[in-house]
């Protein structure tokens, strides 16, 4: 299965339905970083899990490879520690 993410002109949100990595707490660098990969938009099991992994609740993921899930878990993680 491949995602192929689709910018929302009316709610910035792409075709899953998942809000810009600006809605997120992820860092004006890290956000700065991601955009110059192209990254405007968490992939569904990032964005699914984003916010509880941040919020250090224990999570098990499971998604096709290839989908992400490796950012899924260390982008919350790598954002809490740079604050801390």
């Amino acid at each position: 299965e491949l995602y192929l993410l689709i910018q929302n002109k009316d709610d910035g949100k792409d075709k899953h339905g998942n809000p810009p990595i600006s809605d997120y707490n992820i860092s004006k660098r890290s956000q700065e970083l991601l955009l110059k990969r192209g990254i405007t938009h968490l992939f569904p099991i990032q964005a699914q899990t984003f916010d509880m992994i941040y919020e250090k609740t224990d999570v098990l993921g499971r998604a096709r490879t290839g989908t992400g899930k490796t950012l899924a878990f260390t982008l919350p993680i790598v954002e809490r520690l740079a604050k801390s």
